[in-house]
């Protein structure tokens, strides 16, 4: 369970997501069959396991494909301005298409330009909002990962007190992938949420599935791994009982 969000997934993402874009840049082509298809893949960042994956996935079958890749990002989970960068870049280079991990809706304007442009566009792995800003979304639903990982967690536990900790991407900012993982996870544990869009308003003790619950607390780590280490350390720092940790990925 704690390899749901895995890399074979992302791979397997990405060369999908990849033929479809050349597929659907070919029949909107008035080019000739010999030019070479151009497209973009820009993901959050280019460290986690996850999206290194995808572009290893994306850039074999480009391979395959005959199809030049270009790889971009942002340096991290909140740089939405390095992928409107990347986004622009596509555009000035008159890519056929772009594949696009969004990290917030910031980057929407950027994309309604894109496809102003002529260009295809796919989402991967996080839904954009709304769905239609772009042409189609291969994407987790990550409400429904974070309520079987809760599930998997409540039966792990076997009716012990569950200490929690939750390591979220933001304190600041409202990004679907970090409430829906963050929600579905205590909604998994059978723990009350109020709101499924607001992190930390659900009550800090009472029941789930199989016993007595308490959540310490809710730190923002940025999803990157210095971000988990000093997060768990201050809600450690509160409650060395913690016998729970809900990261929002693999490098937290």
């Amino acid at each position: 369970m704690a390899k749901l969000f895995s890399r074979r997934t992302a791979a397997i993402v990405a060369v999908a997501a990849a033929s479809m874009l050349v597929l659907s840049a070919c029949s909107k082509s008035d080019s000739g069959s010999g030019d070479t298809v151009a497209v973009s893949l820009i993901t959050k960042d280019q460290s986690n396991p996850f999206f290194v994956a995808m572009i290893a996935g994306a850039t074999a079958k480009a391979e395959t494909l005959g199809v030049e890749l270009t790889v971009s990002s942002g340096k991290d989970e909140s740089d939405y301005a390095g992928q409107i960068s990347a986004i622009e870049n596509a555009i000035s280079a008159k890519h056929a298409g772009i594949l696009i991990v969004p990290v917030s809706t910031e980057v929407n304007s950027a994309i309604t330009k894109a496809r102003e442009a002529g260009l295809f566009v796919i989402a991967l792995d996080t839904p954009p909002d709304p769905a239609d800003i772009v042409d189609i979304t291969f994407a987790t639903d990550n409400c429904e990962a974070g309520r079987l990982i809760g599930k998997w967690t409540a039966a792990k536990l076997a009716g012990k007190k569950a200490t929690i900790a939750l390591l979220d991407i933001f304190d600041d900012r409202i990004v679907s992938v970090d409430y829906c993982r963050d929600n579905g996870f205590l909604d998994g544990m059978g723990i009350d949420v109020k709101d499924p869009k607001v992190m930390g308003d659900e009550a800090k003790t009472g029941k789930y599935s199989g016993g007595d619950y308490e959540i310490v607390g809710n730190v923002a780590t940025g999803a990157n791994e210095e971000g988990g280490r000093t997060g768990l350390e201050k809600l450690l720092a509160k409650n060395k009982k913690i016998n729970v940790v809900y990261t929002i990925n693999e490098p937290t």
